[in-house]
Formats: structure tokens, C-alpha cells, sequence
């Protein structure tokens, strides 16, 4: 019976995996009008009225759930308690974007304590002595969707109409350009945490050529970065405190890099501009200095708003994004809540916790990681499962 039970929690988690990565997005705009197949949100803008992945509409349970549990965390709590404040203090005309937005922050919260909720009571009620076999079997189960979820993306284009579709040609993943590629730092970490290193080399080289395709440098440099972090591991294979102890020093410097790098921006604004640099990226220095520009003092610091409409999350940086709706109060309550987190990750699966800053902390600094349904579903399903783990782990050893 007991086996039985195990074998169902296997089951369970890989269906609930394998439909939160699945890359199906649906663009809306009635129950006979919708569709499978658009790119970006300049496609959608004008036929449809959104577009969500398919694995949005799944965990809108695990998010009801947390609704009436959400007092177990304090800092979730009282980020919540913010995005009610700065509700009661918006006026109601022209506020549409301003709501989704918060919307936005708010349900990908919720997401991350839904999550670890539902792991809490899935994982808890295991024996010791089963504890350890089932871990691996789970982590076994995602490696492998994750690994088939990799492999159609690469072999798609090779007989699909463009390198977006996905499977058939009536799937295109959306935001394709931007965000999905970033989903395999993911996929790079589970195989370092498992130690399956034929397969990593594997991966790893063939994700260099996602970068081309989907132009996507922030994916370019993390791959740069996990292949030096993984020659640190093998040279300190048996040195696993002094990897902890690296990738804690990293942790915390993309945590400061997320608030540091709009300052900087700001005070060296004139001498970046005259650098020869990509329009794209000049674009991106713009929006910093507009950003400061035109909020206020109150409204930079916390999440009062009185008049002005710098609240926006087209800023390419997602901590001026969070600040320009919740201050700065907000957008570091936002970040300590994911910090606090990837820390005890790092104690017992560093690996893990150093590909999760890599996406959370260092992929905010030009994109909305962290605010992007699919990306933060898949982000928020890691750091969940593993934050759980490693409670486990803590107690364990305590005892």
C-alpha cells in the first residue's frame, strides 16, 4: 500500500511538471476565438484580449489555495499588504496596466507559497527510509520531461516553417525571443545537483544553439557562467563547503547587482550614451533615466501613488518595473523573499541555487523573469520543491 502511494506521488508530480514546462501558450479573445500561434505580444495586441501559458490555468488552484493560507509566511503576507496599500492609494481612472501589473506581482507570490505548500503535504507524509529513493525518483521523472521538452525545441526547427514552432506547426512559443531559453538554466542545474554529467556536457553544448536563434544574450552569458561554475565543482568535487560557500558569495552579489545596476545606469547615464552600443540596449538606459526622472520621492520609496504614471512594466528591468508600482520597499521585500530562499537552497543543493540566482537575480536586470507567467510558474516550481527539500534536509540533521 505504502509502494503504492509513492508511486502515485511519482505520477502526480510528473503530470503536474510535465504541464507547467510544456510550452503551449493560449492568445484569447473568446471561446470561439482563440488561438495557439502567436509570437509575441505585438501579434496579440490587436486580435486578442491576452495571452497565457496553458500552465497558468493550471496552478490558478495552488494560487486560491495559498489565498487562505498566506498568513504562514510573514514576508509574503505583508508584501500583499503593500500591493493592498498601494491599491487603496491609486485613483481609478487610466489604472488598467497599473492592476495587471500588480496582479502580476501578486500572483507569482502566491505561486511560489502555493507551491510549497503543496510539497510540504505531498513530501512530508514519506517514511525516512523511503525519503531518499522517492527524491531521486521524482528528480529522475523531471530530468527526463525536461530533457524531451529540450530535444523537441531542438528538432523542431529542423522540419517545422520557423524556429519558434514548437512540435507542430500550430504551436508557437510565445515570447520565444525573450524568455524560453532561459528555462533550460533549469534543466542544467538538475543535471549538476544529480551529478549526470555526460548528459550535462550534452545539454550544455547543444544550448549554444539556442543563443543564435533566439537572440538571446542574457542566455548566452548564463550558459558562459555555468560552464565556469561547473569547472569550479569538478576542481572542488570534494570540497563541497568551499562550493557552498562560492556560490553564496555569488547569490548575494546578483542580489545586489539587481538594485545596483539601475543606479549606475543613472549616475554614468551620459557617459554610457556615447558609447558605441546597440540601439537595443541604449533603449534600455532610456527607460532607467525616464523612470527617475518623473517618479517621486514618495512614490520611489514606497508604494503610495498620487499622481504621476511612471507605474509600468515595459522599463526591461524588473526591479524598476516592481519599484515603479511598489517602491522600493516593495521591489526589496519582492527580491528578500526569493533571497531568503535560494540562501537555504544553497546550504544542501548548491548547484540548484546557483542556477536559480542565475534566472531570478541576474535575468532581472534586462528582462521580467520573474514576472513572466511561464517562466516564474517553472522558477517558482524549483525553488518550492527544493526550499522543502532542504527543510528536509535541515531536519534531518538536527535530529
Amino acid at each position: 500500500m505504502k509502494k503504492k502511494t509513492n508511486i502515485n506521488r511519482y505520477y502526480i508530480l510528473a503530470i503536474i511538471f510535465f504541464l507547467i514546462v510544456l510550452p503551449i501558450f493560449i492568445s484569447y479573445n473568446s471561446i470561439n476565438d482563440f488561438s495557439f500561434n502567436q509570437i509575441s505580444k505585438a501579434d496579440t495586441s490587436e486580435l486578442y484580449k491576452f495571452t497565457l501559458p496553458f500552465s497558468f490555468f493550471f496552478i490558478v488552484p495552488f494560487i486560491l489555495f495559498c489565498l487562505v493560507n498566506f498568513y504562514r509566511d510573514f514576508d509574503i503576507s505583508f508584501l500583499l499588504v503593500l500591493i493592498l496599500l498601494n491599491l487603496a492609494s491609486i485613483s481609478l481612472v487610466k489604472v488598467f496596466t497599473h492592476l495587471l501589473l500588480l496582479l502580476n506581482i501578486s500572483s507569482s507570490m502566491l505561486t511560489l507559497l502555493g507551491f510549497e505548500i503543496f510539497f510540504k503535504k505531498k513530501l512530508l507524509p514519506i517514511e525516512k527510509m523511503d525519503k531518499i529513493q522517492v527524491i531521486k525518483k521524482i528528480n529522475f521523472n523531471f530530468t527526463f520531461i525536461f530533457v524531451i521538452i529540450f530535444f523537441i525545441t531542438m528538432i523542431s526547427p529542423l522540419y517545422l516553417d520557423k524556429t519558434y514552432n514548437w512540435l507542430v506547426n500550430e504551436i508557437v512559443i510565445y515570447s520565444y525571443y525573450q524568455y524560453y531559453s532561459l528555462i533550460f538554466i533549469f534543466l542544467l542545474g538538475l543535471l549538476m545537483a544529480n551529478k549526470q554529467k555526460y548528459l550535462f556536457f550534452l545539454i550544455y553544448f547543444l544550448s549554444f544553439y539556442q543563443v543564435e536563434p533566439t537572440t538571446n544574450d542574457t542566455f548566452f552569458i548564463s550558459l558562459i557562467l555555468i560552464g565556469i561554475y561547473y569547472i569550479i565543482n569538478l576542481l572542488l568535487s570534494y570540497q563541497k563547503k568551499y562550493i557552498i560557500c562560492l556560490t553564496k558569495i555569488f547569490i548575494i552579489f546578483s542580489f545586489f547587482l539587481i538594485f545596483l545596476y539601475p543606479i549606475f545606469v543613472l549616475l554614468f547615464y551620459q557617459e554610457l550614451i556615447k558609447l558605441d552600443i546597440p540601439v537595443n540596449i541604449s533603449g534600455r538606459f532610456n527607460h532607467i533615466l525616464y523612470f527617475f526622472s518623473n517618479v517621486t520621492f514618495l512614490e520611489l520609496l514606497t508604494p503610495v501613488r498620487t499622481y504621476s504614471e511612471v507605474t509600468s512594466k515595459y522599463y526591461h528591468n524588473e526591479f524598476i518595473v516592481i519599484t515603479s508600482s511598489l517602491g522600493i520597499c516593495g521591489a526589496f521585500l519582492f527580491y528578500f523573499v526569493l533571497l531568503k530562499r535560494i540562501l537555504f537552497i544553497n546550504k544542501y543543493y548548491p548547484q540548484i541555487s546557483f542556477t536559480i540566482s542565475l534566472f531570478c537575480f541576474l535575468s532581472g536586470v534586462v528582462l521580467n523573469a520573474n514576472l513572466h507567467p511561464y517562466t516564474y510558474i517553472i522558477s517558482f516550481f524549483f525553488i518550492s520543491y527544493y526550499y522543502v527539500l532542504s527543510k528536509f534536509q535541515s531536519q534531518k540533521i538536527c535530529k
